[in-house]
């Protein structure tokens, strides 16, 4: 009965993407932190893409060889998958560099304070003291 929900699954119609990504709604914010720790986000960001691309390259070694020979269709998709991961963080890493490239080039449009520099400081809330009666 599992497989048979399996097949059911894969030749149901094609899901749309439900895409919740925080490090793309983070991005969208980054300015508010100044050149330098927007481009430290982005960097954080991009060596995170850099240690999933080495896993995934290294399985591709282990597994595949570099080969275009497949033992069976399973592998061949195994093969699918893991060449749409590797795309896939080797895109995200073109994409940092980019970004940190185009922070770089327009630091002039950064205010000369960040937000996070013009905040007052949190001030410590003292507990409220709860008279005995």
């Amino acid at each position: 009965s599992g497989l048979r929900l399996l097949v059911e699954w894969l030749e149901s119609t094609f899901e749309e993407v439900r895409l919740k990504h925080p490090p793309l709604l983070r991005c969208r914010f980054l300015g508010h932190l100044g050149p330098d720790g927007a481009l430290r986000i982005l960097q954080e960001e991009r060596d995170a893409w850099a240690r999933h691309l080495a896993v995934y390259r290294n399985i591709e070694k282990n597994h595949f060889g570099g080969g275009t020979a497949y033992r069976d269709v399973a592998t061949m998709f195994s093969m699918f998958t893991l060449r749409r991961g590797i795309d896939w963080m080797e895109e995200n890493i073109a994409w940092c560099d980019w970004a940190m490239a185009e922070v770089e080039r327009n630091r002039a449009l950064f205010p000369a304070i960040s937000t996070k520099d013009a905040l007052p400081p949190l001030v410590p809330i003292e507990p409220i003291a709860h008279a005995r009666a």
